[in-house]
C-alpha cells in the first residue's frame, strides 16, 4: 500500500494502473484501502466522468459504505442531468441506483420521472432508466409507467418512446417488470404505426398475447 500512496489518481488515469487500484480495493480491508477513497475523492468530478476513473469509483461504491463516500454522492446528485447522458458517468449513476442509499436512489428516480421523455431518447440515459426499472421496486416501475403515459401538450411520452431507437428498450423493460399494467398495454396498442424501432414493441405485444410476457431484447449498437 505504501508505494501506491500519493500516486492513486495517476494510476487510475492509466489503462493498466486502474486495474492495480481496482484489484487492491477488492482484496484489501476498508481501513487499508481508505487512502484510495481519500485521494480519488479529491477530484470526484473528473474520476466519475473518466474512462477508467468511473470503474474505480464503482469499485469504491461496492466496498465502502455510502456514508464514507460524500464527495462522490454529492457530485452525482448535483449533476444528474449531465451524468445520465455521459458516456462514462452514466455507469456511476447506475451503480448508485443499485448500491446507493435508498434516499440517493430516490433522487435519481425522481430525476428520471421528471425527464422521462428526453431520458428515454438518449443512449446512455435510457440505460440508466432501464437500470432503475431492473433494480427498483415494482412501485418504481408503476411510477415510471405513469409518467410516460401521462398527458402533456406534446402528447404522452410513450408514443415517441415506443418508436425510438433507445426508448423502445425502456418500454420493453416496463412491460417485463410490470406485466399487469393493462392500461399501459392499451396505450401502446393505440399507437397507429409501430414501425421502425417500434417493430420491437409490436413483436413484444404479440408475444404477450401468445405467452403472457417476454424479456426485452438487448440494446442495438
Amino acid at each position: 500500500a505504501a508505494e501506491l500512496r500519493t500516486h492513486v489518481v495517476g494510476l487510475v488515469r492509466n489503462s493498466n494502473g486502474n486495474y492495480v487500484i481496482s484489484c487492491f480495493l477488492e482484496k484489501a480491508a476498508c481501513d487499508d484501502s481508505a487512502f484510495i477513497v481519500e485521494e480519488v475523492g479529491r477530484c470526484p468530478a473528473e474520476m466519475i466522468r473518466h474512462q477508467y476513473g468511473c470503474r474505480v469509483v464503482q469499485r469504491i461504491m461496492e466496498h465502502f459504505p455510502m456514508d464514507r463516500l460524500g464527495p462522490f454522492r454529492a457530485e452525482v446528485l448535483a449533476n444528474l442531468g449531465e451524468l445520465v447522458k455521459d458516456k462514462f458517468g452514466n455507469f456511476v449513476v447506475q451503480h448508485m441506483l443499485e448500491k446507493g442509499e435508498p434516499a440517493d436512489a430516490e433522487q435519481v428516480v425522481a430525476y428520471l420521472l421528471s425527464n422521462i421523455a428526453s431520458v428515454a431518447q438518449e443512449k446512455f440515459a435510457s440505460m440508466v432508466a432501464e437500470k432503475a426499472l431492473e433494480v427498483g421496486s415494482t412501485a418504481v416501475c408503476h411510477r415510471m409507467i405513469d409518467a410516460c403515459i401521462a398527458d402533456s401538450p406534446q402528447g404522452p411520452a410513450v408514443h415517441n418512446m415506443a418508436t425510438g431507437r433507445y426508448g423502445n428498450y425502456v418500454v420493453q423493460r416496463m412491460l417485463q417488470q410490470c406485466p399487469d399494467r393493462d392500461d399501459f398495454v392499451a396505450r401502446l396498442q393505440q399507437i397507429p404505426r409501430l414501425k421502425g424501432f417500434g417493430k420491437h414493441i409490436k413483436a413484444t405485444l404479440n408475444k404477450r398475447k401468445q405467452t403472457g410476457g417476454g424479456a426485452p431484447a438487448g440494446h442495438a449498437a
